[in-house]
């Protein structure tokens, strides 16, 4: 019972931790460049925001994908919103999973790892066993090298990881399960030679016995930190972990294809993909959501550069999170004054003329998302037109 409420205690500090985090400047510069990776930025300012931890990308777009419909909500129809509804419910019960993979990234010792790698292995099961007739599951999978801990190999950029989505979905007593992955590992999914696009990687007709059992599960979360095992691990890891488990049930994908990544941000990438496929009935609602996502991210860079005189402050996400996560408080200060000393892929200052130059790529990048929604309605008609095609 204690071992459950220490747990309960983790992923809510983490929650709270994460609620600030996406609210902070430096995570929204970020954002935005993740949104439309702005090639007139500086190499060097793009080699620190190029990164991403996969909780805070999900949180982010639970709390995007709410707004979204509490603010157009009289613009959708019931089986959209309903459609919203269930994908959010997919995602909350995604987020409790990823917070506790990122304490295991973000917890000092080996011992502290191991323990919440085992109450992984217990919530995974539990989510897994207790899935009713026709319900999703989407796990958020992928390997972390390295220990965030380690400033030398952290600022030199050798701690890193990748990201990809694991649905399970249940038929009966059978389960399907769809692999949503942007970048390393895709050369294990089929691809569209005439689109050059990837489907999900898919397999099906899964007997229960096979995706409850421990095997499964322990494989899946033996990748989520090496730093107690001193291994290093890559997405064919991954792959061959689901070959070796799931090759007799590979088939045929049923969602459509979808683009490579550009850059370092898988697991932003990872959950667009899956809520694009969800949406695939109701694509005018997605399109709209993208614009909508990116004027909101544009009017919150833009009121942090209308603060700055010369320079903005950037800091790393890892910098002001990960050090006063640590379980050791004393360990945790003294890193956190070496990273401000040594950590130059942690904290940098960008000049104002390249934020108006990330913003001034965002609007191009919006207008031309509008433009394509307002393509969709006119080669649909039967569609209702956009109440607010400028998403202002």
């Amino acid at each position: 019972m204690t071992q459950q409420i220490n747990l309960n205690l983790t992923i809510h500090d983490r929650f709270n931790n994460i609620e600030k985090e996406i609210q902070s400047d430096s995570f929204q510069v970020q954002k935005l460049y993740f949104d439309v990776f702005s090639e007139h930025v500086n190499d060097s300012t793009r080699a620190v925001l190029d990164n991403s931890i996969p909780d805070i990308q999900l949180l982010d777009l639970i709390h995007d994908l709410e707004s979204f419909l509490k603010t157009r909500k009289d613009t959708l129809s019931n089986p959209e919103e309903k459609k919203i509804r269930d994908i959010l419910a997919s995602l909350h019960q995604a987020k409790d999973i990823s917070c506790l993979i990122s304490s295991i990234i973000f917890t000092s010792s080996t011992k502290g790892k191991i323990a919440f790698q085992k109450a992984l292995k217990e919530m995974l099961q539990k989510k897994i066993s207790s899935l009713a007739n026709q319900e999703k599951l989407i796990i958020p999978i992928g390997y972390m090298n390295g220990d965030v801990y380690n400033l030398q190999a952290l600022s030199r950029g050798k701690v890193g990881g990748h990201a990809l989505a694991l649905e399970i979905h249940r038929n009966k007593n059978q389960f399907k399960i769809s692999i949503f992955n942007g970048g390393e590992g895709l050369e294990s999914h089929q691809q569209d030679k005439k689109t050059e696009k990837f489907y999900p990687l898919c397999y099906g007709n899964i007997p229960r016995n096979r995706i409850i059992n421990s095997t499964f599960v322990d494989e899946l979360v033996r990748f989520s930190c090496n730093a107690p095992y001193k291994s290093q691990y890559s997405a064919i890891d991954i792959y061959q972990c689901l070959d070796k488990q799931l090759r007799a049930y590979q088939t045929s994908p049923t969602y459509k294809p979808y683009r490579e990544q550009r850059i370092g941000n898988c697991p932003k990438k990872c959950w667009q993909i899956w809520v694009h496929r969800q949406l695939k009935d109701h694509e005018a609602v997605y399109r709209k959501f993208r614009c909508f996502r990116l004027n909101q991210s544009i009017q919150s860079v833009e009121k942090i550069c209308r603060q700055t005189q010369n320079q903005f402050c950037y800091s790393h996400s890892l910098a002001r999170m990960g050090f006063s996560e640590s379980s050791n408080r004393i360990y945790s200060i003294v890193y956190g004054i070496l990273a401000k000393i040594r950590g130059d892929r942690l904290y940098m200052k960008i000049p104002k003329t390249e934020l108006q130059i990330l913003i001034n790529d965002a609007k191009t990048t919006l207008q031309k998302r509008i433009q394509k929604v307002q393509k969709f309605f006119s080669l649909n008609p039967c569609k209702r037109l956009l109440e607010n095609p400028s998403f202002s």
